[in-house]
């Protein structure tokens, strides 16, 4: 929802409370003006409405040490990934 008029902005496809942040944490598809990191909107959960921040994937960053040896891991022949859509953030 946008904060400033409460009208439905773009829709949840995902979400669930992360264990290791502790918070819930989200995917979905917003108008690309309300897709800026640190940008403010409302989700609805339960018809509730829930303040949220549009973050940029990962929610969560290793530490530098546990990083150098993923990458590592990642660069044998057969590992890749997909780039991540924005996602949304819970603020606690």
């Amino acid at each position: 929802l946008d904060p400033a008029t409460l009208h439905p902005i773009g829709e949840v496809t995902s979400g669930n409370l992360s264990p290791l942040l502790q918070k819930g944490i989200g995917l979905g598809y917003v108008p690309m003006r309300y897709a800026e990191p640190d940008a403010s909107i409302l989700i609805e959960i339960r018809n509730k409405s829930v303040p949220a921040i549009i973050v940029k994937p990962p929610f969560y960053r290793k530490p530098k040490s546990e990083r150098l040896m993923a990458d590592s891991a990642n660069k044998m022949p057969g590992n890749s990934s997909s780039p991540v859509p924005y996602a949304i953030s819970h603020k606690p």
